[in-house]
């Protein structure tokens, strides 16, 4: 108990220890309102889609756990698909992934495949919580610029 009261009594000293603490108290207080507020909810679902209101908060969220909860599903096809096709959604396209669906389009292996397409692809988000759903589509082009395959994503429809 004692390493405790060290800890807390050093931090009007140690400036940096303190800012960690106060980071990892939002973090937690962030996480615990997640079931009880949509409005938090939406905005940790947003992080998935790349699309937080701000570039600061998209990057505070970076220290918040990501939460298994969420149901976050991708679609890759040949043309965007409409809202109406996501409630009977085509599964040989679909497919889960636990956080950051975005990672498809944004780093890995999958980067080296979208960079050799000889045509648009359209990727489909849908993350869902609690009875809300977020929907991001985006169209990724591939270009090639010297020695390199490169990926474009262009955000489709409207963005908060």
């Amino acid at each position: 108990m004692s390493s405790f009261k060290t800890f807390f009594a050093t931090l009007p000293r140690d400036p940096l220890r303190a800012v960690i603490v106060v980071l990892i108290g939002g973090a937690v207080l962030f996480q615990l309102l997640i079931p009880v507020s949509s409005t938090v909810a939406r905005v940790a679902m947003a992080r998935f889609h790349l699309r937080s209101s701000s570039v600061v908060l998209w990057q505070l969220m970076q220290i918040v756990p990501s939460m298994y909860s969420f149901e976050n599903r991708i679609w890759l096809t040949d043309a965007p698909l409409l809202d109406e096709a996501l409630s009977e959604p085509p599964s040989t396209t679909g497919f889960y992934i636990n956080h950051y669906p975005t990672r498809i389009m944004t780093y890995g292996d999958q980067r080296r495949w979208l960079g050799s397409l000889e045509r648009p692809l359209f990727i489909t988000l849908r993350s869902r919580y609690q009875g809300q759903d977020l929907v991001t589509r985006f169209k990724l082009t591939s270009y090639r610029e010297g020695d390199s395959n490169h990926v474009r994503a262009e955000a489709l429809g409207k963005r908060p």
